[in-house]
Formats: structure tokens, C-alpha cells, sequence
């Protein structure tokens, strides 16, 4: 499944965010804020730094950092689901 342009929320989104529209638009699902959190690190799009995340060099371009809470882009939705495997995006 991928969400198109128009289906897109318009604000950036804290992972807790990421993970309610990969679920459908639910809370329940096997997308969490840590999965969302664990899946934008291995894209090498943050990384930890001490007990805060904060993106790369490579992320930067998707994330506002401006506040203390990390906010992305909802375009990150299309990458994260890119990165899955066939049958897993079509659970989504």
C-alpha cells in the first residue's frame, strides 16, 4: 500500500503519528512509535544521541528539528513503506 500525495497529512508528524497512518488511521496495528523510531534509524535518517533522537545528515532534509520533539515530513510514510517487504506492505 502507499499513500498518495493527497492522502497525506500536511503537518510533520512525531513517530506516534507515522505509525497511525501506517496502520490505516488506527492506534491498534503493528506499527509503534518505536518501530516507526527503529525503522528511520536503520534508513540512516536519525540516530541517537544520548536518550534523544536527531536526524542525519541524510534525514535533515525530511525532519524539523526546531522543537525538542522530532517531527518528519509525511513523505517519510512512502519511504517507510519502500523499505518494506512485498507481502508486509500489502498487510498495511
Amino acid at each position: 500500500m502507499r499513500l498518495t500525495k493527497q492522502t497525506l497529512p500536511k503537518e510533520y508528524l512525531i513517530p506516534a503519528g507515522i505509525a497511525y497512518h501506517l496502520n490505516g488511521g488506527s492506534t491498534r496495528g503493528k506499527w509503534t512509535s518505536q518501530r516507526v523510531n527503529k525503522m528511520l534509524e536503520v534508513m540512516k535518517y536519525q540516530q541517537r544521541h544520548y536518550w534523544q533522537w536527531e536526524p542525519t545528515i541524510q534525514g535533515q532534509q525530511f525532519a524539523d528539528f526546531s522543537s525538542r520533539d522530532l517531527k518528519w515530513s509525511p513523505e517519510v510514510i512512502n519511504l517507510i513503506l519502500q523499505q518494506q517487504p512485498q507481502q508486509l506492505r500489502l498487510a498495511v
